[in-house]
Order: C-alpha cells, then structure tokens, then sequence
C-alpha cells in the first residue's frame, strides 16, 4: 500500500488505483473520478475529504472500498462524506454521522438492489437500484446517522420517493 499526506484529483481522465492507499491528510476532490477496482481507499484519522459531486468523487467498481478513520462525536469528526458512486456517471453520495463510539466506516456501492443483500434476483420495481454498503470495524457502540442519494434514472418503475426508507439485509 502507498500512503500520502494531502492529494488534489483535477484529471478530467480519473485516476485508477493500483494498490490499497491511504490519504493521512485531505483528499480534494476537483475535477475526475478515482477508481478504486479491487484496491481500498483509506482516509486517515487526521485527514478528511473535501469537495466531491456528480464529476468528482470515488467511484466503487469492484471490491474496494471508501474506508474513513475515527469517525466520533464532536463538531469536526462526526459526520463525514463518502462522495462515492458504481461508475464515472452515477454519482451516489453518503453522509453518515456518528454520536457513538468512535469508528472507521467503509462504503462501497453495488449498481443493483438483489433479493438477498448481495446475492439473488435483481429487484426490477419500486426500489433505488443501488445497493450501499456500509461498515464498522467494530461492532457495537456506534450511533450511525446515514443519507443518501442517487440519480432519478436510477429509480426503478413505481418507486414512490414520499414512501422511500432504508432496509438493512439481516440473511432472511
């Protein structure tokens, strides 16, 4: 792995990762997307990201994940973006705060919702059709506060935002 203090991304061509990489300081999102493919981005405790929108952010492709460090109560370390999306044109954002314990969190974003979390059917109606995947490294002692967005194209037929909650897969 490679670990850097502060990184600006202002290539409109992206970058692509080729291993596992820690940001210790600020990553700033300007311009371009970073590709993790099976690599992890890691900000460090110490560090946070800046900016992030629908043409620069980190974008999810495989098994990589967006992993921030130390995530905690307190006006500067409990709430953090995870500017992410599945691919270079759909732009699927986190926010979470935490109140509990502190924790590093990673998120990963899939481009399907599928019957059983990761795995089954595709749901073909009333759905985001983005799946989130989000973790604590430790469990137990986090108060997480999540949203999340996405692209109108990819709602699925019939889906009703006045209705719209967030489910957690729990195997059944």
């Amino acid at each position: 792995s490679t670990t850097f203090g502060n990184v600006t991304i202002n290539n409109s061509n992206g970058v692509t990762l080729s291993v596992g990489t820690t940001v210790a300081g600020t990553l700033t999102l300007t311009n371009g997307v970073v590709t993790l493919g099976t690599n992890d981005l890691t900000i460090g405790s110490a560090g946070g990201i800046s900016g992030g929108s629908s043409s620069s952010f980190v974008v999810t492709n495989s098994s990589g994940v967006l992993k921030q460090v130390g995530i905690a109560t307190g006006a500067s370390t409990n709430k953090k973006n995870f500017p992410v999306g599945v691919s270079s044109t759909s732009y699927t954002p986190v926010t979470l705060a935490n109140t509990g314990t502190s924790d590093d969190f990673t998120v990963r974003v899939t481009s399907q919702m599928l019957l059983n979390g990761t795995t089954g059917s595709a749901f073909t109606s009333e759905r985001v059709n983005r799946t989130w995947l989000i973790e604590e490294l430790t469990s137990g002692g986090s108060n997480a506060t999540i949203s999340l967005g996405w692209n109108a194209a990819e709602e699925l037929t019939n889906f009703n935002r006045a209705s719209s909650f967030i489910t957690h897969y729990t195997n059944s």
